[in-house]
This record gives C-alpha cells, structure tokens and sequence, in this order.
C-alpha cells in the first residue's frame, strides 16, 4: 500500500484563470503512477485533489530562483527550443538557458533565455484525459501577450 504523501512535496503550478474546467488546469506530466510518461511534453491537466499527485507537484523553495523542479522524480521543466512552439520537458537539473524561468508577478512564466516567451495552456476545449472526466490540453511556449494572459498566468496552489 502506498504511504500517504507528505505535505512538503511541494506545490501545484495552476493557471489562475479556470478556463473550460472549474477545477482548474495544473502542469502536469501525462501518465500517472507506473505509467507516468517522463519522455513526454508537459500538459495542462485537471488539477487533481484528493488523488495520487505527485507528478504533478513543484518545489515552491526553488521557484523564486527560477528553477521548475519535480521533487517525486528529482527533474526539472526545459524547453526544447527558445522559440514560439517549443515544448516543456522533464530533464536533470542543470543551471542552463533552457531550464531557467522568470516567474513574474502577474503570473507570466517567461523563459529566462527569451523572455519574450511564456509557458502557455493552448486554446480550445480541454481533451477528455479518462478517469473522474479529466481534462487536459498541450501546453509550451508562445509569445508573452495581455490578450492572452488566462491562458499564461499561473500560480501555485497547495494540493488538497
């Protein structure tokens, strides 16, 4: 039986916005459990409360220095590229360009190397992501822009 996680192991990243799900939209990585799927992009997914979440929760002590980092695996969130389109990947921690972030006041999450580029849900209704009508959509880098900002501004939120 598995333990009960621990309170310390971090924070959810959820868009402030609810968009098309009223639970909220978390970064999160697809899979879960044994079948997390660590070679896969990031996604934007249902925050999930009351369930097994670990692979969706962030060291909130490392944020604030730029670092997006996943205590269960011990990863942290790269970009492929530094350019519109590029997707969010787990990797080894390593201070490089493409795994530094700016976390802004207002929520943005821009990459330090382009800071003109910020982590941004994509549009359209959520995709059904199976179990308790999970929704999730494809998240990555686009253009910082106001007209956009429900779906770039995000904050931490303590898991249930």
């Amino acid at each position: 039986e598995a333990p009960e996680p621990e309170d310390d192991q971090g924070v959810f990243l959820r868009v402030i916005a609810p968009l098309d799900e009223e639970r909220g939209y978390c970064l999160d990585i697809p899979g879960q459990l044994s079948g997390v799927r660590l070679d896969s992009p990031m996604q934007a997914h249902t925050c999930k409360q009351g369930a097994w979440n670990l692979d969706g929760r962030f060291d909130e002590a490392v944020l604030a220095s730029g670092v997006i980092r996943m205590p269960e695996y011990n990863l942290c969130i790269q970009a492929d590229n530094a350019s519109v389109g590029g997707n969010l990947r787990l990797t080894e921690c390593a201070e490089i360009e493409t795994r530094t972030w700016d976390l802004q006041e207002s929520g943005e999450i821009a990459l330090a190397a382009n800071p003109q580029l910020c982590v941004t849900i994509d549009e359209g209704p959520g995709l059904n992501a199976g179990g308790q009508q999970y929704l999730r959509r494809s998240v990555g880098l686009e253009t910082c822009a106001v007209q956009v900002s429900d779906r770039q501004r995000w904050m931490t939120a303590t898991p249930e």
